[in-house]
């Protein structure tokens, strides 16, 4: 996030005219607020998910009050192996294994949802404007330039760019 935000950001508000900059602006941090809160959402659902479906078997001998502490948290099933003198190494192994499972459902989920995102961005994003490739061209021959300018101009009609009235 830290190395996609800021150009990220700055593509959205360059992108448009001085006068909606602003909204643009507020749009993208109200789209970034409200993504960062579903994928924690779900991610954290997918993991709580895959922890609690693989400690399962591992909690079944535990008295139910310490196995309800147990399928809550990974932490407080490390604490409570810790303590129990037969069996301990064997529940933290087994709370460690449901970990694992479930941060590796989340992750994995996370990267669908991140390569779909990227396949969708890429099917949407603005494709750079044709006459915008060809001035930009570093191999125009400096000779030629003024003809090729004048080409191009005569064959690239300026974007509709709207200004605030």
């Amino acid at each position: 996030m830290a190395l996609t935000s800021t150009p990220a950001t700055t593509a959205i508000v360059t992108s448009l005219p001085r006068a909606k900059q602003g909204i643009g602006s507020a749009v993208n941090d109200l789209s970034r607020e409200l993504g960062s809160a579903l994928g924690i959402a779900i991610l954290g659902s997918l993991f709580n998910a895959g922890y609690r479906n693989a400690v399962d078997d591992a909690t079944s001998a535990l008295p139910a009050d310490a196995a309800r502490h147990v399928e809550e948290s990974a932490g407080a099933g490390l604490s409570l192996a810790a303590h129990v003198e037969t069996g301990g190494q064997q529940l933290a192994e087994h709370v460690r294994d449901a970990f694992a499972v479930g941060i590796g459902n989340a992750l994995m989920a996370g990267a669908a949802i991140a390569f779909l995102a990227a396949i969708y961005t890429l099917w949407r994003a603005p494709r750079p404007h044709e006459c915008d490739v060809a001035l930009n061209d570093s191999e125009l021959d400096l000779d030629a330039f003024g003809y090729e300018l004048v080409t191009l101009a005569a064959e690239c009609r300026p974007r509709d760019v709207t200004t605030a009235s």
